[in-house]
């Protein structure tokens, strides 16, 4: 081949190599060029020496009223701690539902939280110390409940605080898990007056014919007055109508020699009114009671003001049954005047 063709030939490779040498190195500027703009772009992007900067801070205050994080992000350490999330919802001007819920968490942990709360008893804070109570009445336990009593026991018997707390307690106490407890509070004769009554009344809220028949036995192996005393009190507590039947069959068993007990179950009859109840009332005054007793009597009849006993108390005070007595006929008058004022 001739020397000039081979040199032409050497110069068209040596261009050919140079132009793609060259589009290569382009294609590579670009790439280079073209992530540097996208990191630029990027919230995410290196700034100053070398550290990213922090995500824009959400919008919102805390509660103390200063910019940072929306309310909502103390939820999960809400969660997380029930007596905290309690604390922070019985704060002035949150939800009231928020409270209730708040309660209803704390209460599924049990005795978990029951120092923290007693501690809370004692605060000066009467709000506090009054979620602290319900939070205890709610969680129900022995202990709890043992907590809250010892607690009433130690405030003056004349406070608001110790009434208050009273009513707690006769309100939200789960008698049926309790009973043990609350008899021993009642039979106690050092209890003072707002224990008792919180007892009492707790006691007598979830009364069944078995509680009925406790207290009879009981009375009945008193051995002083005051002892008696407290159990009646708990009976006339008992007013619920679906008791009037086991109310009756023990009315009628004392009937021989009335007691203060059954005294105790003429009044609670009265209280309930129904005509059953009524009934009731009218079947004792057959037996042969003493002047005092059947004044009593006739007293727990004068006492109902349930409109559905009114026909009955018509016919009572009527005279048309047969061998319906004067004084009797004067309580069933009264009555029907009671309800004439409502």
């Amino acid at each position: 081949m001739p020397q000039a063709s081979l040199r032409t030939g050497s110069r068209r490779r040596l261009a050919v190599i140079r132009a793609m040498t060259a589009l290569a190195a382009g294609a590579l500027l670009f790439c280079l060029l073209d992530a540097g703009c996208r990191d630029e772009a990027s919230p995410a992007a290196p700034q100053g020496h070398g550290r990213r900067s922090p995500p824009p801070a959400a919008s919102g205050k805390t509660m103390s009223g200063q910019a940072g994080a929306p309310a909502g992000a103390a939820a999960p350490a809400a969660a997380a701690d029930p007596v905290a999330g309690l604390l922070a919802a019985i704060q002035p001007g949150n939800d009231p539902e928020a409270a209730e819920q708040a309660l209803r968490r704390l209460a599924a942990t049990g005795d978990r939280h029951l120092a923290t709360l007693a501690g809370w008893l004692d605060r000066a804070d009467p709000a506090t110390a009054h979620w602290a109570a319900r939070a205890l009445a709610a969680i129900g336990t022995p202990q709890a409940l043992a907590t809250l009593f010892d607690h009433l026991a130690t405030l003056p018997a004349d406070s608001p605080a110790a009434w208050e707390l009273a009513a707690i307690l006769a309100d939200q106490t789960p008698a049926t898990a309790s009973r043990e407890l609350l008899l021993e509070r009642i039979l106690d004769p050092a209890a003072t007056e707002p224990v008792r009554d919180a007892a009492q009344r707790a006691l007598a809220r979830e009364a069944d014919a078995a509680l009925l028949e406790e207290l009879v036995r009981h009375y009945d192996a008193a051995k002083d007055d005051a002892t008696r005393q407290a159990l009646t009190d708990t009976l006339r507590h008992a007013q619920d109508p679906e008791l009037t039947g086991e109310l009756t069959r023990l009315a009628l068993e004392r009937t021989t020699a009335p007691d203060t007990l059954a005294r105790a179950l003429w009044d609670t009859l009265g209280v309930i009114g129904t005509p059953d109840a009524v009934a009731a009332l009218t079947a004792v005054s057959g037996a042969s009671l003493s002047p005092e007793a059947r004044q009593q009597l006739c007293e727990a009849l004068a006492r109902v003001d349930n409109p559905d006993a009114r026909p009955l108390l018509e016919t009572l005070a009527g005279g048309t049954m047969s061998g319906t007595a004067a004084d009797l006929r004067d309580a069933a008058a009264q009555a029907l005047a009671n309800l004439a004022e409502k």
